[in-house]
């Protein structure tokens, strides 16, 4: 694993779904070893991928985003290149004491993992609904982008905007198959079979 800051992160060609899962297990790794040594934060993966406009910026953008919605971007993955992909590790604080989360992707981090559920994508909170707006926002001029943190997840497909709150299995299939990351199109779909399946 590479440090956080995008501009001096290693930089790889893309050579399948293995390197991205290596990543990915890496700091999934880190994530849980984070959380069981600092009850008071709340560790999440984020992942960010973004073809066309000007990759680098909105990598930036976004890992400023997840810094403005309460996050300390502290550990990044190689950023694979070709488009680009890159998995950070972001920690969430937690309220002191109040057993609840401060920011709006703490909360997406405690749902994705199974320890908050809203039943349908009606029952998005405003507090959420703001978040998935900012990490939308900080895709800016990418015609193809995803940006996948706890629960939330934020695509551009031909410049259209997309965003939802996951539910848990959803989260846990995106998460499981990085493929998807690189194809926010077949994302979408699948997101969208796992919820008929579940209804």
């Amino acid at each position: 694993m590479t440090r956080a800051d995008p501009a001096t992160a290693e930089r790889a060609p893309y050579r399948g779904t293995p390197a991205a899962r290596r990543q990915l297990a890496g700091l999934a790794f880190a994530a849980r070893r984070l959380a069981r040594g600092d009850a008071g934060a709340a560790p999440a993966v984020a992942v960010v991928y973004v073809a066309g406009g000007d990759e680098e910026l909105t990598l930036r953008r976004v890992h400023q985003a997840l810094r403005e919605l309460g996050g300390d971007v502290v550990r990044g993955s190689v950023i694979f290149t070709g488009s680009l992909w890159q998995a950070v590790l972001t920690v969430f604080k937690r309220q002191a004491g109040a057993g609840r989360v401060e920011s709006a992707v703490g909360l997406a981090v405690s749902a994705g993992e199974n320890k908050l559920y809203f039943e349908t994508q009606a029952a998005i909170t405003k507090t959420n609904a703001e978040a998935i707006a900012t990490l939308l926002d900080s895709l800016g001029d990418a015609t193809i982008g995803l940006v996948f943190v706890g629960n939330l997840l934020a695509m551009k497909i031909d410049g259209t905007t997309v965003g939802m709150e996951l539910t848990p299995r959803q989260a846990a299939y995106l998460r499981d198959n990085p493929a998807l990351h690189r194809d926010p199109a077949a994302a979408l779909e699948a997101m969208e079979r796992i919820r008929v399946q579940g209804a």
